[in-house]
This record gives C-alpha cells, structure tokens and sequence, in this order.
C-alpha cells in the first residue's frame, strides 16, 4: 500500500536540436488544460546549464498530460540582452488565474563586464567553453493575465539582501490569505549557502520580508533549491531542500513553519536521499515529494507523508524511472489529476538519448 505507477513511461517533450533542462512546474488552469514550463536552450557541442541563449517557455496539453502538443509552445520569457539567458522556470497558477512565473538568469561576459558586486563563489565561473565568465544576476518574476498566452515583457526583480546572488528553482506558493511566497536559495557576501523565502502582496510585482530558513554556519552543508506546501489540516508550511556537503550528502532535509514562513524550525533529514525535490500537497491531505535520483540506477523516485510531513514512507519509496544514462536529469515537477492519479515529469539529457526529452508517468496514492 502506498504509491504505485499506474501505465507505462511516456514522452511528453522531445527536441533534438534543443537542450532542457530543468522542468520546473505542471499546473492546471481554470480551462482544464495542463501547462508544463521549463527551460529551453539550442544545442551545443558541449552541454551547460550556462546559455545566453536560454529561455523560458510552456506546452500546453488538453487531455490530462498524456499529450503535449508542440504548436501550442509559448515563450513566457526571452531576454532581450544576448549575453543574459533564463535558468530554472517555474510557473504558479494564482486562484484569481493570475500566472506568476519565476527564474532566474545567468550572465556571460569578460572581466571588463563583471559589475562591481559580482556573486561570490560558484555563481561566478568560466563561461562554456572556457571563453570568458558567467556569472548569476539574480531571480525574476513575470506574469500573465489570459492564461499563459501572453506574458509581461517587463520583469520584475526579487531583491533580497543577497543581491545578485539569488536563484530560484520551484514555483511560488499563494498563501490562504493570498500573498504569495517566493521559495530561494543563493550565497551570502561570506560564501555560506542559504535557503530563503520573500513574499509578495501585489500577485508578484514586488517582493519583501525577505526571511532566511535554513542554513549551515560551518558551511559544510549547502541548503539549496527549496519546495514549498501549503498543509491546510495543520495550517503549516513544509519547506524541503536539497543539500550538498556534510555527514548526509545528497538528503533531503526538511523545515515546517507555522506562522505562514515567518519563522522555521531548524531543518531535519527525512532519511530520503536524492534531490531535487518538488513537493505536492494531494487532495485527501498527504503531501508527496518527487525528486531525482542521481546515483545508479539513475532516475526519479517519489515519497509519501500521510501525516502532513511528520513522517515519511521512504520504506515505501516509488521507483517512477529507474533507466537514466547518467546525473543529467530530474528536476521532477508534479501535479494530481481530477481522477486523482499523479503526473509526473521531469528532464533527461546526454547520450543516448536527444539532448531535449522530457518523459512522463502517471502514479497513484493506494491504500490509507
């Protein structure tokens, strides 16, 4: 009893003169339809998550993701400076059917470029290729008001104390009261990784309360790439990281926060190794976790809580795909269908397989 697959692997996204990575969010809209947004760069010779050719864009399906039709891609967001390109999309779907979309970007250049607060640590590096820099120049919010058809051209900065060091990988959670918290992660002046959220009361025009939730002053364990849900039995938020570093490589670990993110426990191992995470709050109140799995045999795993995050079933861990050929891929995104199975998608890149492929599966909550 637990999770189970239900039906087959599937495609739902291929382009063999693209590159993705990552998905970033699956979300319904009032119409019914599915959006999946992610990031899209061309192909190169040498596959990188640096691109100032990236962008971020969504598909659109019409019968519950089981089919995804090209023709319907929209671009959400496309730099206009060729030396800035979008990285980690997500997209929320607001109750009033306001889309808020977030990411953030990375910027090439040479050292007459690099502006004088550059980002400390990896988020300033050799470009691709070894010509040049790259370095990160902060999250981003656009928005649209017709369903995703059209976007905001304009973006909207999230400006936090750490300045261009800001990144954000999951989709921003809208609160019961409706303000909206954005879920990041970046590195302090100091060169110490940190988890943060900031929220937003204007459907994400503007940011603030910029509040830290977990972090590691030794700097051995990095908190990155966190996930938020909404438990409404409990009325709290779960917040899951990825880590890297420490005793515990590669755990996932876990914070809860009852005063809708003001404040946090300190984080914990839920005893679930992989990462990134995506957590989805279900219909009947467990919470689901989907993450990658990038170690033989490479894939993407899920796991349950029926007890708003309290404990989790990883005995009863799902093994979703299990026949990656290497640690480029993942980044599941997650949504529960009317019927009430689980679609999950997520990236794979390198040899053998094209360069841009998103797969697919469907799963279910079995048993109480």
């Amino acid at each position: 009893m637990g999770l189970v697959n239900r039906g087959g692997l599937f495609t739902v996204y291929e382009n063999p003169d693209a590159y993705v990575v990552p998905t970033g969010s699956i979300k319904y809209l009032a119409s019914g339809e599915l959006i999946l947004a992610f990031r899209e760069a061309p192909r190169r010779a040498r596959l990188s998550h640096i691109d100032p050719e990236s962008r971020g864009v969504i598909l659109r399906s019409h019968d519950g993701g089981l089919t995804w039709p090209t023709a319907e891609t929209t671009v959400v967001y496309d730099s206009p400076d060729p030396r800035c390109g979008l990285q980690d999309l997500s997209v929320s779907v607001l109750r009033d059917g306001t889309l808020v979309a977030s990411f953030f970007q990375w910027r090439v250049g040479d050292e007459r470029d690099l502006p004088p607060d550059p980002p400390p640590g990896r988020y300033l590096r050799k470009a691709p290729g070894g010509a040049g820099l790259a370095w990160i120049d902060g999250a981003w919010t656009v928005r649209s008001f017709d369903g995703g058809r059209t976007w905001e051209q304009e973006p909207h900065p999230v400006i936090t104390p750490l300045g261009r060091a800001t990144t954000t990988s999951d989709p921003v959670l809208e609160l019961p009261g409706g303000e909206l918290l954005l879920p990041g992660h970046g590195i302090r002046p100091d060169g110490t990784d940190v988890a943060f959220v900031i929220r937003s009361s204007d459907r994400g025009e503007t940011w603030h309360d910029y509040t830290e939730v977990a972090s590691d002053p030794s700097g051995e364990i990095l908190f990155m790439e966190p996930s938020l849900a909404w438990v409404d039995s409990a009325r709290k938020l779960l917040c899951m990281f990825r880590t890297r570093g420490g005793p515990y490589p590669n755990d996932l670990y876990l914070s809860v926060s009852a005063d809708l993110g003001y404040t946090w426990t300190e984080p914990r191992r839920i005893g679930v190794w992989g990462g990134p995470p995506q957590l989805l709050a279900l219909e009947n109140g467990d919470i689901l976790c989907v993450y990658g799995y990038r170690r033989p045999p490479y894939g993407v795993r899920a796991c349950l809580s029926r007890d708003g995050g309290e404990t989790w079933e990883v005995e009863d861990e799902l093994v979703i795909y299990d026949q990656g050929p290497g640690v480029d891929l993942g980044y599941p995104a997650a949504v529960q269908r009317p019927d009430g199975t689980i679609l999950v998608a997520w990236y794979v890149g390198g040899e053998p397989l094209p360069d841009a492929l998103i797969m697919g599966r469907l799963c279910e909550v079995v048993g109480s």
